[in-house]
């Protein structure tokens, strides 16, 4: 699996890297090619599409981990740390973590009061 990252943040691909945690790239939980086509199948344009990208590929990891770690309590990917059980607080802040990227997404979409222009 091909994974890069460059903590400056040149790239989308590195500011999804950065939004999910997957930064080691010497143990990536996904490749390059999967964030590259989760960019691709974007909508939203310019700084949004990180936000809203980053929230798919995290939701992909989440589902990806779930599957790999049958009986395991807790997994740390970079920042977020996911845990199981019974009392779902894992799935719970993988799922705020979500709805918070794609919040973000949404106000960078949002047109603020200072961006029109009068004609």
């Amino acid at each position: 699996m091909i994974a890069t990252y460059d903590p400056a943040l040149p790239a989308d691909l590195d500011w999804v890297r950065f939004l999910t945690g997957d930064t080691d790239t010497g143990n990536p939980l996904v490749s390059d090619q999967e964030i590259l086509a989760a960019l691709a199948a974007e909508t939203a344009s310019g700084e949004a599409k990180r936000y809203y990208t980053a929230a798919t590929v995290l939701g992909q990891i989440a589902n990806r981990l779930s599957a790999m770690t049958h009986g395991v309590a807790s997994q740390t990917v970079g920042r977020l740390s996911i845990s199981w059980g019974g009392s779902g607080v894992g799935q719970t802040s993988v799922a705020g973590r979500i709805s918070e990227l794609r919040k973000e997404g949404s106000q960078l979409l949002s047109p603020k009061p200072w961006q029109f222009r009068m004609l």
